[in-house]
């Protein structure tokens, strides 16, 4: 065999090689990109749902927490009635984020 022969076929190799590598590399770094933003996006599917709002029947329901509360219209308009739904609602999340923060000690200390 010749030397050229080898060296370029080696030379030919390496560069396969590093594109074959690269690309490999550029599809991970996109399956991952496209996987977070598929996870912070969400399907937009309907059992998705944060809150209802029903303008003809005043009612806004916040599916988190199964809260309903039919002050939709004290809500837009902003006043005391309003902000006192806005807290009934911050109420239950608050209360429903420290029960499952109790739940998960309570599986830790079983564990």
């Amino acid at each position: 065999l010749c030397c050229f022969c080898f060296c370029s076929n080696k030379a030919k190799a390496l560069r396969v090689l590093r594109a074959r590598l690269y690309d490999g590399q550029r599809r991970a770094a996109a399956d991952f990109v496209s996987g977070a933003r598929r996870a912070a996006i969400g399907s937009g599917d309907r059992s998705e749902r944060v809150r209802t709002y029903n303008f003809p029947q005043n009612r806004l329901t916040d599916h988190r927490v199964a809260v309903t509360l039919h002050a939709l219209e004290d809500l837009a308009a902003g006043g005391a009635a309003g902000m006192a739904a806005l807290d009934s609602i911050g109420d239950a999340l608050a209360m429903k984020l420290r029960t499952e923060q109790l739940e998960e000690l309570a599986c830790e200390d079983t564990a």
